[in-house]
């Protein structure tokens, strides 16, 4: 679509073809921030159930046969209430093992309305899957790392920094 947009503006079919290979994709859009160990780090503004099941079905496509972890935050002010509780854990289940912490700023949601992360976890583990649901990013850093494995991809879904989450894991992963 980008390569159409420019040439239709008038920027030349062999120009296109040179630059393209430098053309590293959106900024937390599947960004590979780290790959260390066998181990990819995806960074993923992901944050809604349909973005989360695309992103996801995206990574199998692009590794297909590796372990694949998300990462999950309930940050965006419609993923802090339960609206989505059940299309989360559908989401979420396509990956191999998931982490789900606590919403972000909950004491600001009625707790009638809330979305309740323990409850994803426990419907993704009904699923057949590896779920965890800890507190934080630092819990969820401390119990990731020794599961990783070669060959894993780990994908941190997020609308905010998950509190340095992916700066932590990458920096982990290449000491």
């Amino acid at each position: 679509m980008a390569i159409c947009a420019a040439h239709t503006v008038g920027v030349p079919l062999d120009k296109l073809a040179t630059i393209l290979p430098e053309f590293k994709g959106v900024r937390r859009r599947l960004e590979v921030r780290a790959e260390a160990r066998g181990i990819t780090l995806v960074d993923d503004f992901g944050h809604h159930p349909s973005a989360l099941r695309e992103s996801i079905a995206a990574l199998r496509a692009k590794y297909p046969g590796r372990r694949l972890w998300a990462l999950f935050e309930p940050r965006s002010n419609t993923t802090r209430r339960g609206v989505f509780q059940n299309e989360l854990a559908q989401s979420l289940s396509a990956a191999d093992g998931v982490y789900i912490t606590e919403i972000a700023r909950k004491d600001q949601i009625d707790p009638q309305m809330r979305l309740d992360p323990k409850k994803i976890s426990d419907d993704i583990r009904k699923a057949g899957r590896e779920s965890f649901y800890l507190p934080g990013p630092d819990e969820i850093l401390k119990d990731i790392l020794p599961r990783l494995k070669s060959g894993d991809v780990v994908a941190v879904f997020t609308n905010g920094s998950f509190g340095g989450l992916v700066e932590k894991l990458a920096d982990a992963l290449t000491k």
